[in-house]
């Protein structure tokens, strides 16, 4: 696997970069942008333990706004970075754009998701395929309902691996917290099925007001660009 040594170039991902490090590391990036507190380093693939892992500006930053969503989210104050309440929702979606920008550079290496995320894509693919789920004890073929739970990385990773993509208007992270991809199996009358996949959210507002989602209202239909059962040969 070559290192992938940019991200993507849109200017909401830079200005969100640089939004970021005026937070947090307004000085950082004075002298070099060798200081792990500056974000401006290319971001590369390295390989630890067997593993890949993403490093660089692009992945530090994108943590950091992620973290000052669910600091929000939990409802906290965001006083420490000098962020007044009334304008928190507006910060993070200037800040957000940084963590979408490592989730779509998760997406263009799917290489990297599997290696990372590709027994859990495998699980799911088994499961709605009526075969053996190895991986996950416990599984029987009477299991009707298979829930795992998991970080706003793989939902990133399951994004890649079967070709799916979703934003929400009214939340700036589209792995934010209490986001549910749900796969759908339809069993027709002809003895036919197929898969259906929706992804549910919660908004800025609901979490941090602690209110449920309307489901009918949050729940988007996705089209997956990849495979989602074995084939049956």
């Amino acid at each position: 696997m070559q290192p992938a040594t940019k991200t993507l170039s849109e200017p909401a991902s830079h200005n969100a970069l640089k939004a970021v490090q005026s937070l947090m590391a307004p000085e950082a990036c004075s002298e070099s942008n060798s200081s792990p507190q500056c974000f401006l380093g290319a971001t590369k693939i390295e390989w630890k333990k067997g593993a890949p892992h993403l490093q660089g500006g692009f992945v530090t930053a994108g943590m950091a706004a992620e973290s000052l969503l669910l600091t929000y989210a939990e409802g906290l104050s965001l006083a420490d970075f000098e962020v007044a309440d009334k304008d928190a929702p507006h910060v993070l979606e200037a800040v957000m754009p940084a963590h979408e920008a490592e989730n779509h550079l998760l997406r263009r290496l799917p290489e990297y998701a599997r290696a990372r995320n590709g027994v859990m894509a495998e699980s799911i693919r088994a499961f709605l395929s009526d075969r053996p789920v190895r991986s996950i004890p416990g599984i029987s073929p009477s299991t009707k309902v298979l829930v795992l739970a998991g970080h706003d990385t793989n939902l990133a990773a399951m994004m890649a691996l079967f070709g799916l993509d979703w934003s929400f208007p009214d939340q700036p992270d589209s792995t934010a917290p209490n986001t549910v991809l749900a796969f759908e199996r339809w069993r027709h009358a002809d003895g036919s099925r197929d898969v259906r996949i929706r992804v549910f959210h919660q908004s800025l507002a609901e979490l941090r007001q602690g209110r449920a989602p309307d489901i009918e209202t949050s729940a988007l239909t996705l089209s997956p660009s990849r495979p989602i059962l074995f084939s049956t040969q």
